[in-house]
């Protein structure tokens, strides 16, 4: 009989496990249809192994934060929520070397799907979480995770093709960081961990998501330059409530505890 700890460790093994040998395929199978070379892939597989290690390393060393949030029930086994926010954190190699690769290979017919399908699956998990009442603690933790990897990763790669302006990449990385920061004070301040997810930061995250989908396309389809244009700006109005928002809401927390 396997018990419950040992339960939750093969569950992320198992887990992390398919990923990666997934995406390593994926990412093999691109290599020889765009001809990248094989130091490129070789230097993709390392960053991927080591990547998914440290993944598997937190996730086991934090296994007491595997339970629902709502009964405290701990978890045996990763749910399907969970396994769907650990897709948007492990694909984050394959994007990074795609978005490397762009230069030197015409890799759009794969990254736009791949980034949109990464940038949905945020949506995915949150319903699921709803809809089978299980969300999690760790989920809370690995949801917020993912996104600011995910768009921190795009935010710098766009900008340094130049599909970012520079005041919206600055914008999106005070976003970024300013967020984290608030954390850590409030963890120092308070001795523990609060996962917090509001509506408008998740507005603010679906936002950037679909700039990012969006600028891509400005490249190859007429008239989608304008579009992004004006996207661009309503994504930094977005991000300037944001950051009003969450300076709003530090700021009570502190108060609170004085």
């Amino acid at each position: 009989m396997i018990k419950k700890g040992d339960a939750l460790t093969h569950s992320i093994w198992k887990t992390v496990g398919l990923y990666s040998a997934g995406e390593f395929l994926a990412f093999l199978i691109i290599t020889l249809v765009y001809s990248f070379s094989a130091l490129y892939f070789c230097l993709f597989a390392a960053v991927q192994i080591g990547f998914h290690l440290i993944i598997v390393g937190y996730l086991l060393n934090h296994r007491n934060f595997f339970f629902i949030v709502d009964t405290k029930q701990a978890l045996t086994a990763i749910n399907m929520a969970n396994k769907i926010t650990l897709f948007r954190i492990t694909v984050v190699p394959v994007l990074l070397f795609l978005i490397l690769g762009y230069s030197q290979r015409q890799v759009l017919p794969v990254l736009i799907p791949l980034l949109a399908l990464t940038f949905l699956s945020d949506l995915a998990d949150g319903f699921v979480s709803r809809k089978n009442h299980e969300r999690t603690f760790i989920g809370q933790i690995l949801d917020s995770s993912s996104d600011y990897l995910a768009v921190g990763l795009v935010a710098i790669f766009y900008y340094v093709l130049k599909l970012l302006p520079l005041w919206l990449f600055i914008f999106i990385l005070g976003r970024l960081i300013f967020n984290p920061l608030c954390v850590l004070i409030l963890c120092r301040v308070f001795k523990k961990l609060e996962p917090n997810t509001t509506i408008g930061g998740k507005i603010t995250i679906a936002s950037l998501m679909i700039l990012f989908v969006l600028e891509p396309l400005g490249l190859i389809l007429p008239g989608m330059e304008t579009i992004c244009f004006y996207f661009e700006i309503a994504v930094t109005v977005i991000l300037g409530f944001s950051l009003v928002d969450k300076g709003i809401y530090f700021i009570k927390h502190l108060v609170r505890r004085n």
